[in-house]
């Protein structure tokens, strides 16, 4: 189980977290120490443009964390949508961002 802090860091608690878990809080967050890692927006949008998707990394949140998210990552959050919303409509960004997907 994971336990997701007002800081942006996701802590591992309990037991020993399996390889696909590693494998994606990798993928979307910097690793701080060897149970801990923390979100931060440049590498989430780096994810993001690779192929990942901000209503997984939602799901896998949600589904993990033992306690309701807090305030922060919901603003944390809102604010990637707004960025990937601003590079989806204007010239900078593609005609279509496939990255961005409305929360529900």
């Amino acid at each position: 189980m994971l336990r997701v802090l007002p800081s942006l860091e996701i802590a591992a608690t309990g037991e020993e977290l399996t390889t696909d878990d590693r494998l994606w809080l990798d993928r979307y967050a910097e690793r701080v120490s060897d149970r801990v890692w923390r979100l931060q927006r440049a590498r989430l949008l780096a994810t993001l443009e690779e192929g990942g998707s901000a209503a997984e990394l939602r799901e896998l949140l949600l589904s993990r964390s033992i306690d309701p998210l807090p305030e922060e990552i919901l603003l944390f959050e809102d604010g990637i949508y707004e960025i990937l919303y601003w590079l989806a409509t204007t010239a900078i960004g593609p005609p279509s961002c496939p990255a961005y997907t409305p929360p529900p």
